[in-house]
């Protein structure tokens, strides 16, 4: 299940930690429930087991990681935003119409935040959409027009300021670029240590 924190496609109308104990009441003990939105670090992932969920989604944190198929400027980006620095909207997504993304505010998320429904690229052909640079996916080159939805990965060109950057709440939380094994190792042994610490507190 998924909180109105993450990044990405996302239509959650609650937070993630408001929302998790009524699904898992809902769906009972014997269903796998994961949660995500928002977890970035070890004291995430202990609140959202203590709250029932079986294990975590992570995202935008692993987003930052060093073997993450993103732009380097998008990586540094993610990494410098603030935990205000998301917004939840339409802007973007000809691709996939009318669904909101939260992502990292830019010039044109700021241009049209407030201003998204209906969405700007909405009875617009795409050719008269401005190109903003030049997308690449699975080796094929193509224009990436104003409003499109593609993430740009590492060989990506154009503006950033014109593009569409996913990221949750979680930015907040993810300030180092480090390798995926790293940051997988470090937030469950100290979610383990925070658990089994809060534990030995309570039968004291």
């Amino acid at each position: 299940m998924q909180g109105a924190e993450a990044g990405g496609h996302n239509r959650s109308a609650a937070a993630l930690f408001s929302l998790l104990p009524a699904v898992r009441d809902a769906v009972g003990d014997d269903v796998p429930l994961l949660a995500a939105g928002g977890i970035a670090d070890a004291r995430g992932v202990a609140a959202a087991l203590a709250l029932g969920a079986d294990g975590v989604w992570v995202g935008t944190r692993l987003l930052a990681s060093a073997e993450a198929f993103a732009h380097p400027e998008y990586k540094r980006r993610v990494l410098a935003a603030e935990v205000d620095g998301t917004t939840r909207h339409g802007v973007f997504g000809p691709e996939f119409p009318g669904a909101t993304t939260r992502g990292l505010r830019n010039r044109l998320v700021r241009e049209w935040e407030g201003k998204d429904d209906p969405p700007p690229y909405a009875g617009q052909p795409p050719e008269s959409r401005r190109v903003v640079g030049e997308a690449d996916v699975f080796g094929t080159r193509f224009p990436l027009r104003r409003f499109d939805g593609f993430p740009p990965t590492p060989a990506f060109t154009g503006d950033f300021e014109e593009m569409r950057l996913l990221a949750g709440e979680s930015v907040g939380q993810t300030k180092v670029l480090e390798g995926a094994t790293d940051i997988v190792r470090e937030m469950m042994a100290g979610a383990a240590a925070i658990i089994t610490g809060r534990l030995a507190a309570v039968a004291r």
